[in-house]
């Protein structure tokens, strides 16, 4: 079972220091846990860009900065209220949008029909429903990409498939995820709905105690590795008000006057101009993420074990993502938003964040294999069947007849030098230590 002193803090340091002010007002004045009201803010800032700015890392490497972030705390330790107030900035230019559209709308239908110009479209960057047919359809008019807050994120898992006969709604967040072409059809049957290079991130907050649960069939599939985790290293410690005098909070001025300009960037996105914003990196900043790519990819290659690496592997993605959006916030900050250029101090920042939500991502991943994991009858049953001396192919094999899945035997086979049972000799052969 994991152990809660692996947990670290979001790397708040990171941020601008306008952001960091930010969440330490927040903190003091409201108790908000750092971490969350931290990610929060920097998933807002990625959500109110969208599509309006990407990124090439190579060639046919283009993303933009979409992320799907769990908030993870216990009952009433404000990881919502940090939420709400990252994302109230996008809600409140939802509701001008949207009231600015009913009477467009309004004036539309009174036009005769011979004088009529196009349809106006609804813009919306927040839904907080999240059928697959209502985000294809928000998205077809809101090509700058929307984000999906779910308040209780179990409620947004349990809800794949459920009015959908054929299944695939797991499969369609998935391609969400990666920006590939959607294709959804309507309950009707009568009309597809589709969407060519689409934007979605996803937000949600959950207890840990559901972790296992909700996510016990996705350790194999990729969607576990998908969810950036942020949990509160404070968790469960008392919460304490203070008396001190009250003050007239300039926190979500603040905010606002920084996320500001990211809005504007979305809202003036234009889907048809294909140079539209492509941010390139520099020299040094693609040096240093090919350095730490390289040394993670050999550390867990000797030393984790292939469950260890395929985690790995979607923090590699999120990497690039995420030196974009230190790049912007770094532009934002210092208003030079045409720069285009990732340098290599957001490139640094970015590898601070990929090895703190890599550690998040291999604690969740313990977490739901300590809730499905098996009964020490059937291990004893599967050490006995191993001979001596033995490879991983061999370990593979006999887990195989005896119906262990691959990620058990992985996990079973990811030992230290303290480990009663097994010695790793070397890369791939181990030796049992009683016979």
């Amino acid at each position: 079972m994991p152990t809660e002193d692996k947990l670290q803090e979001f790397p708040v340091h990171t941020l601008p220091e306008k952001v960091q002010a930010i969440v330490d007002d927040l903190h003091k004045d409201s108790n908000y846990p750092r971490s969350h009201i931290a990610a929060a803010l920097f998933f807002a800032f990625a959500s109110a860009i969208g599509r309006s700015c990407v990124c090439r890392f190579r060639e046919g490497w283009i993303t933009p900065p979409n992320l799907y972030m769990a908030l993870v705390g216990s009952p009433g330790s404000y990881k919502t209220h940090a939420l709400n107030f990252a994302i109230e900035p996008l809600a409140e230019r939802d509701q001008i949008s949207l009231s600015q559209y009913a009477r467009e709308l309004k004036a539309y239908k009174s036009t005769p029909t011979d004088r009529r110009g196009d349809m106006p479209e609804p813009r919306q960057r927040v839904m907080r429903d999240f059928t697959m047919e209502a985000v294809v359809k928000i998205l077809s008019s809101n090509r700058n990409g929307i984000c999906v807050c779910a308040d209780e994120l179990k409620s947004w898992l349990c809800s794949f498939d459920k009015y959908r006969k054929g299944g695939g709604d797991k499969e369609n967040w998935l391609s969400l995820f990666t920006g590939g072409y959607i294709t959804v059809n309507r309950k009707s049957q009568d009309e597809i709905d589709s969407v060519k290079h689409p934007f979605v991130s996803v937000i949600g907050t959950i207890q840990p105690g559901i972790i296992p649960q909700v996510f016990a069939s996705d350790l194999e599939n990729g969607f576990l590795s998908r969810m950036l985790f942020v949990y509160d290293p404070d968790d469960g410690e008392a919460i304490k008000w203070n008396d001190d005098e009250d003050l007239p909070s300039m926190a979500m001025e603040r905010w606002l006057a920084f996320i500001g300009p990211a809005m504007d960037m979305g809202d003036s996105y234009n889907f048809n101009q294909k140079d539209n914003a492509c941010y390139e990196f520099e020299k040094d900043a693609k040096s240093l993420l090919v350095s730490w790519q390289n040394l993670m990819e050999e550390e867990s290659a000797e030393n984790k074990g292939p469950y260890h690496i395929a985690l790995l592997r979607k923090i590699e993605t999120y990497i690039i993502r995420f030196s974009l959006i230190f790049q912007l916030m770094e532009d934002v900050d210092t208003e030079h938003t045409d720069n285009r250029r990732i340098k290599c101090s957001a490139a640094t920042k970015a590898v601070m964040l990929a090895a703190y939500f890599m550690g998040n991502l291999v604690y969740t991943y313990d977490l739901v294999q300590a809730g499905k994991s098996v009964p020490i009858d059937k291990y004893m049953a599967f050490y006995d069947a191993l001979p001596s001396e033995f490879t991983t192919q061999q370990a593979l094999a006999i887990g195989h007849v005896m119906h262990l899945s691959k990620a058990t035997i992985y996990r079973y086979l990811d030992v230290n030098c303290h480990d009663p049972y097994i010695e790793k000799l070397r890369h791939g052969h181990y030796r049992k230590k009683y016979q």
